[in-house]
């Protein structure tokens, strides 16, 4: 791809073909996943570049930090105990 055009083209037809297999709360998570890494990459960069432009080592987290635990929660569909008064 070398123009933005072609970009934004690849870009919206990826979209579209996720919007067409997915419901729209898969849509509002995923849309939502992604915002926070484009927002996490951005300050990333941002303080990638600060520390560049005062001549300062890369600062690394710690080995752990990056690694991420999934929990699951498994829920049935039987009423829980709830009688359905909800006074």
């Amino acid at each position: 791809m070398n123009g933005a055009c072609e970009y934004t083209a690849a870009v919206t037809a990826l979209a579209n073909t996720l919007a067409e297999r997915m419901t729209d709360d898969e849509l509002v998570l995923l849309s939502a996943a992604l915002t926070q890494l484009r927002d996490t990459l951005t300050t990333i960069a941002l303080h990638k570049k600060l520390r560049k432009n005062l001549n300062k080592p890369p600062h690394h987290c710690p080995r752990d930090s990056g690694k991420a635990e999934i929990k699951t929660k498994t829920v049935s569909s039987g009423n829980q105990g709830n009688s359905g008064d909800d006074t």
